[in-house]
This record gives C-alpha cells, sequence and structure tokens, in this order.
C-alpha cells in the first residue's frame, strides 16, 4: 500500500508556497477582488448557470452572485482578523494550567479539493474558495455536473 504523506507530489509547489508567503490582509485584499470580474461578468454567469431547474436568471442574481459578492467583500475587510494569530487567555483553564501559554495559528494546509454542487455551483465553491485561498492554500475545484462552464468562469474570476 502506498504512503501518499511521502510522496513529494504532495508537498506545497513553489507558486503555492510563495501564495502562502503573503501576508493575510494582501492575500484577503486579493481574493475579495475577485467580486469585480464576478460582478462584470453577471450575464455571462446567468447564462452558464440556465438550466431546466433554474429558468429564472433572477434567481442567479439573488441567490448567488450577490451573496458570493458580498461573502468576498466581508473577507476582504474582515478576513485577516480572522485568519491574524491569537493568543488564547486563561479564562475557562483549569488552575494547573494557567502559567500555559498558547498562540493559535492558521497554517495553510496546501491544497484543499472542493467539490461542486448543482443547486448553487457558484455561491458554495466560490465562498469556500475564497476562505480556502484567503488562508493561504491551492485551491483544487471538482465540478458537478453540468456545472463545469459556470465554474471554469469563477475559477478564472479568482486567477
Amino acid at each position: 500500500m502506498k504512503d501518499y504523506h511521502d510522496d513529494t507530489k504532495w508537498a506545497m509547489q513553489p507558486l503555492q508556497q510563495k501564495w502562502a508567503n503573503l501576508p493575510i490582509k494582501q492575500r484577503c485584499r486579493i481574493v475579495g477582488s475577485a467580486r469585480h470580474g464576478i460582478a462584470a461578468l453577471a450575464d455571462e454567469f446567468v447564462r452558464r448557470c440556465a438550466s431546466p431547474i433554474r429558468v429564472d436568471p433572477v434567481e442567479t442574481v439573488a441567490s448567488e452572485l450577490v451573496p458570493l459578492c458580498d461573502a468576498l467583500v466581508w473577507l476582504s475587510k474582515r478576513g485577516p482578523k480572522v485568519l491574524a494569530d491569537r493568543t488564547v487567555g486563561v479564562a475557562g483553564r483549569p488552575l494547573w494550567l494557567w502559567g500555559v501559554r498558547s498562540t493559535v495559528r492558521r497554517v495553510p494546509l496546501g491544497r484543499v479539493l472542493i467539490l461542486g454542487t448543482w443547486n448553487y455551483p457558484l455561491f458554495l465553491a466560490g465562498v469556500q474558495a475564497a476562505q480556502a485561498l484567503a488562508a493561504g492554500n491551492q485551491v483544487l475545484m471538482k465540478p458537478a455536473p453540468g456545472c463545469e462552464s459556470a465554474t471554469q468562469q469563477l475559477a478564472d474570476c479568482f486567477v
């Protein structure tokens, strides 16, 4: 049986390492700026998301594009604080742990796989991709069947 932890192909790639080494504030700003590309291509997203189940273009705009852009704004503004290192206080600790100091650090995992959904292919996959990218990860997306075109356009907006 092959042990994938020893395989060098799963190690952080140089480009992903450069991304992970950027300051958190800069990563969040870059990821948040994807909203401009998404808003500019709203009509194209509506066309690519049309299906027998989703016939009303307003549904794509109201349930996917607007919330996704709003989430990207939130991430660009508040992401640096959420992802910043934080010291854990003594409140709630047992007496025997009062002298212990702890710091929570958010460390990128490396590669993250996002499995897209057919019902909200832009919003759900887009928010997950944005969060993973802001945290310094490389993102791989597998779109749901029938959503490949919309997911590709979404990925292009992040690039």
